[in-house]
């Protein structure tokens, strides 16, 4: 009889102290859903960076080769410019010599 005494308190007081835990354990089960929420995100926010550096990285890529043909062309054009402006300086000088050689200033 004792021993029946003793199990029906101990089992009221295991209820007592199930009924006070409630709350926390509602707590504890909201504080692992942010959690789980917050990690969410995180691997959201992690997706979307990683996918957005790989953007970055297919333009500078695309910028950069762009930038060395547009050099390469510009070196080109440099060389060519370099080129004819001999050309007219030699073209310059054939004429300056030809036209003092063949006609005396006083011709003029």
């Amino acid at each position: 009889k004792e021993l029946e005494k003793e199990i029906i308190s101990l089992k009221k007081e295991r209820q007592e102290l199930m009924k006070t835990m409630e709350p926390y354990q509602q707590k504890l089960a909201n504080l692992n859903d942010n959690e789980n929420c917050e990690t969410e995100k995180e691997k959201h926010l992690q997706q979307l960076l990683e996918e957005t550096a790989a953007e970055y990285d297919e333009e500078v890529a695309a910028l950069e080769a762009e930038n060395a043909r547009l050099t390469d062309e510009n070196l080109q054009q440099k060389k060519h410019i370099e080129a004819l402006e001999k050309e007219m300086m030699k073209a310059s000088r054939r004429s300056t010599s030809s036209t003092s050689s063949t006609v005396p200033m006083e011709d003029f």
